[in-house]
């Protein structure tokens, strides 16, 4: 499994770059952070990027890499009226990235899905994440406000395209709506030491804002590995919050050279005491 880094809070490609620091994201087979340079499949470790990589506005950013092309996407930007930002480096994690000019979700076509606020407009769309979901198709999971809920409450939608470029065609209906509070943080987790692989979405349930009473907790959810959309079981939580920890976000999930799976999330976000557990 590729890991993949979302950050919740509004940051640029900069913080990306921080992450990037300290990991490079693998090929699953080779379950290793270092390679043998001989494995043409293999990404080397780095242990340290100089940045900014890129200058652009590129907020919450997550990665796929394809053959030997990375793609960031980013958090809807406003001012360009951009749903879904992205950017390419066709020369591995310290090459050359370039921000694209199009929108891999536009909104002059069918935009962030019916159910959205603004299907055409501002939907605040969050966070996205783009994986693989077969050999013909991408999939992408973001966070929107959803026209049927409260001002503050979110669901998450998911949309298909046949490019990781897209242009990504939006379900009818969001794949999940909470009762309450919002779903943000979304995560495509691919475990494929099973067979055949088996895929999940991971996403923090609960309050964006901090606000007592309305505590946050990571949750992931088995999909089906043919549509990345149809809920298996019944989704587990993998924390519990406490009223000192409000502000749990942006979590990640990946898989260790042993095969233990290491989660990481903001915690405290609304506060002084930020950090990643």
């Amino acid at each position: 499994m590729m890991p993949r880094i979302n950050i919740s809070t509004l940051f640029t490609l900069s913080l990306f770059v921080l992450f990037f620091s300290f990991c490079t994201p693998v090929p699953s087979k080779c379950h290793t952070y270092s390679c043998n340079t001989s494995d043409s499949d293999c990404v080397p470790f780095v242990s340290s990027i100089q940045g900014p990589l890129l200058k652009d506005v590129l907020a919450d950013p997550s990665v796929l890499r394809v053959n030997n092309t990375y793609y960031a996407y980013g958090t809807q930007h406003k001012r360009a009226g951009i749903n879904v930002p992205y950017a390419v480096s066709k020369y591995g994690l310290q090459g050359k990235w370039k921000a694209a000019k199009k929108d891999a979700m536009p909104r002059n076509g069918t935009g962030l899905g019916k159910w959205t606020l603004k299907p055409h407009g501002d939907s605040g769309l969050w966070n996205p994440d783009v994986s693989k979901l077969n050999s013909t198709h991408f999939i992408i999971y973001y966070s929107a406000k959803s026209k049927n809920a409260h001002a503050h409450e979110r669901c998450i939608g998911v949309g298909y395209a046949t490019r990781p470029t897209g242009p990504f065609i939006p379900t009818s209906s969001p794949w999940y709506c909470p009762p309450s509070a919002g779903a943000i943080g979304v995560d495509a987790v691919i475990d494929d030491s099973t067979s055949p692989a088996t895929r999940y979405v991971l996403f923090k349930n609960g309050s964006f804002e901090g606000t007592a009473g309305h505590l946050s907790h990571i949750v992931l959810w088995q999909v089906s590995v043919d549509d990345g959309f149809t809920k298996v079981g019944d989704p587990v939580s993998l924390t519990t919050s406490l009223p000192n920890e409000i502000g749990e976000e942006s979590p990640a999930l990946t898989q260790m050279p042993d095969n233990r799976w290491l989660l990481l999330h903001t915690e405290g976000v609304w506060n002084r005491n930020y950090t990643i557990v």
